[in-house]
């Protein structure tokens, strides 16, 4: 442009991404953009009428859960975002402009429209790969998206790579969690006398509290032995949840051709979704300190409900959810030798 005070720029009501597999994949999330060097994140559900971001903005980009329309600019401007009605089978479009304030001799601006694929994206410098959204622990799961491509590129499988990254993760957390395991063992132990004093201090709390207390000195039992390691593991389980939900390079990536074709949506046949809950209820039974019947049916009920809840998540989380509790299993036995053997 030459000559001009100023003029608008609009990215319009869509760009042409159209996922007859997912809905979710599809679905739009809203607009993104690095103003004033801040990225500004808005839900198209979250916007009501119109809304503005004014100051240095580096670039400005409507996005859904895999692709992306984005310009980057690098100068003063104001980005107004406001819905406009459709029809009912398409709903609510988002409808985003740069109103570009400066008076350059002479500007360019690029467009970027496709995949919000993590390296392609860093490549174009500006800080454009944020537009990926691993969540609050983007710096565990940067890494491990890293790693999961090196998998790939020596497997040629996102499946199998999906596999071998679980396992190096429970390496890594092999020791926190074998701690939580043996505490949890530990405690378990320890319920025939818990019930017992229960029993016999159920009128009196706090001569029940201090004989609970002694009972956990006189074995050194740590009651939350088994909590503390397991919030130690919950930021690499958020993280990699959250690379194996966003990474557009899952998407249409198969596993095994006559099973699961594609693990960015749900299994065709619902195999993982039963291994899963199968795996939980195994857990359960070897982890769980309680010896309340009804409670044990609860948890028995909630997790048979995980299967009906995680039927749809996608293949490739699945996978991870279920051999990571594969693994917890095997980790749980072993520690249940290691305590019989120095019986």
């Amino acid at each position: 442009t030459r000559g001009v005070d100023g003029y608008t720029v609009a990215l319009g009501t869509d760009f042409g991404i159209s996922d007859k597999i997912s809905s979710d994949a599809s679905g739009r999330v809203g607009i993104v953009a690095v103003v004033d060097g801040k990225t500004v994140r808005e839900k198209s559900d979250s916007i009501k009428g119109e809304q503005q971001h004014a100051g240095v903005i580096e670039w400005i980009g409507q996005e859904d859960k895999y692709f992306t329309a984005t310009m980057l600019y690098g100068g003063q401007g104001i980005i107004t975002t406001k819905k406009t009605s459709a029809p009912k089978e398409i709903g609510d479009l988002l409808n985003t402009e740069l109103l570009v304030k400066d008076k350059p001799e002479s500007r360019t601006l690029t467009l970027y429209a496709g995949p919000k694929s993590f390296t392609t994206l860093q490549a174009y410098g500006k800080g454009l790969e944020t537009m990926v959204d691993y969540g609050w622990f983007g710096l565990l799961a940067k890494p491990m998206f890293w790693l999961m491509e090196k998998f790939f590129a020596f497997t040629g499988n996102y499946g199998i790579a999906i596999i071998l990254l679980t396992i190096v993760v429970r390496v890594i957390l092999f020791y926190p969690s074998l701690k939580s395991a043996t505490a949890m063992e530990e405690m378990k132990a320890l319920q025939p006398e818990m019930a017992a004093l229960r029993e016999k201090h159920k009128k009196d709390p706090q001569k029940l509290n201090q004989e609970m207390m002694r009972l956990y000195k006189e074995h050194k039992v740590n009651p939350l032995g088994g909590c503390l390691p397991m919030l130690l593991q919950l930021p690499f389980f958020v993280a990699l949840y959250n690379v194996l939900s966003v990474s557009i390079e899952l998407r249409q990536a198969s596993f095994i051709p006559f099973w699961i074709k594609d693990l960015s949506v749900y299994d065709p046949f619902y195999i993982l979704p039963v291994l899963m809950g199968v795996s939980m209820v195994f857990t359960m039974k070897m982890t769980s300190t309680s010896v309340d019947p009804q409670q044990q049916k609860i948890m028995m009920f909630m997790n048979i409900a995980f299967i009906f809840l995680f039927a749809w998540l996608p293949a490739g989380l699945l996978l991870y959810i279920t051999l990571s509790n594969v693994l917890s299993i095997v980790q749980q036995l072993y520690v249940r030798k290691i305590i019989a053997s120095g019986k």
